[in-house]
């Protein structure tokens, strides 16, 4: 799932911070939202086809340099890019590791076309952009009074391959988040950076 936040998962590929007209092109420095993505795969050589989905609710706290997401019924993630460090949070366990990950903002990249301005249902004023991704083009709406992404159509095509993905953000929330969702049991695990250094590892630095 390629989108704005799983985004920071991954490693983000959108440029850095830009504001402007029309509208505006970033997400706000903190905001939370429940993800849902529906994707349909096409096998174009062998003529199969898939299909799936999922949802998740995001956390997202750039000021903060973290990020929470909650798989629903099932686990927990947290990243802390002020420490460098990854948590996983399940019934099995809390464990932590270190990570090289950086926070990214998550932006609408410069070379975006801007395709216009529509309004949904309620007077929701949307813009509408599209950009290249990695053998894929994106379509998003982003929301032009608190900047939040409404939803996103990503489009992929490699050789014998083709995908459609749809993306909708509901259950928005800018500037409040629960601090629960940042919390780590006592009890978690930690385990060294894998990146080759034998210096001591410190969670707590």
């Amino acid at each position: 799932m390629k989108r704005w936040f799983a985004l920071l998962i991954a490693g983000v590929s959108f440029s850095t911070l830009l504001c402007s007209t029309p509208g505006c092109r970033c997400v706000p420095g903190r905001w939370s939202a429940t993800v849902s993505s529906t994707s349909y795969q096409f096998d174009l050589e062998h003529g199969r086809s898939a299909s799936g989905g999922n949802s998740m609710d995001v956390y997202y706290d750039f000021e903060g340099r973290r990020m929470a997401i909650i798989y629903k019924g099932r686990s927990r993630a947290v990243l802390d890019f002020g420490k460098g460090m990854a948590y996983s949070i399940s019934s099995r366990g809390c464990r932590g590791h270190g990570t090289r990950q950086k926070e990214r903002a998550m932006c609408v990249p410069k070379e975006a076309e801007y395709l216009g301005k529509e309004t949904l249902v309620g007077n929701v004023e949307i813009d509408l952009w599209k950009f290249p991704g990695v053998n894929s083009t994106v379509r998003s709406a982003v929301n032009r009074e608190n900047c939040v992404p409404v939803f996103e159509e990503i489009f992929y095509k490699t050789k014998g391959y083709a995908e459609v993905e749809s993306i909708k953000y509901t259950n928005l929330s800018v500037q409040t988040i629960d601090e629960n969702v940042f919390k780590l049991p006592d009890d978690c695990s930690y385990f060294p950076p894998r990146f080759g250094s034998s210096k001591r590892y410190d969670p707590s630095y």
